[in-house]
């Protein structure tokens, strides 16, 4: 076996810290990327879409009024984006009022 600046070699001739080759490491990928796309399909469950809000922060008639015009709005969009994504092949979610999030760094 050939030592390679401390590393030994495999029978593939690739050199690998602990002397496993670098399909070890490729094996480990599907999995490490499996549970990364869980995660990030978990996460529409945690976030508050734009213009829903848990509590009631407003309890004057003015600002619930325009919370509720803002809301009839994003439905609007929503139903707009909907109905014209049946026509897409590669649906259009950027902007797509369901997917983004309820935030004060809007």
């Amino acid at each position: 076996m050939h030592q390679a600046s401390g590393r030994k070699q495999n029978e593939g001739g690739k050199a690998g810290a602990s002397g496993n080759s670098d399909a070890d490491g490729d094996a480990i990928l599907p999995l490490f990327l499996g549970a990364l796309w869980l995660l990030c399909d978990s996460l529409p469950l945690l976030q508050k879409p734009l213009g829903y809000y848990d509590e009631e922060h407003f309890v004057e008639e003015g600002p619930k009024q325009l919370i509720s015009t803002f809301q009839e709005h994003l439905r609007h969009i929503t139903l707009a984006i909907e109905s014209r994504n049946k026509t897409l092949t590669l649906p259009y979610t950027y902007l797509y009022p369901p997917n983004i999030e309820n935030s004060t760094t809007i």
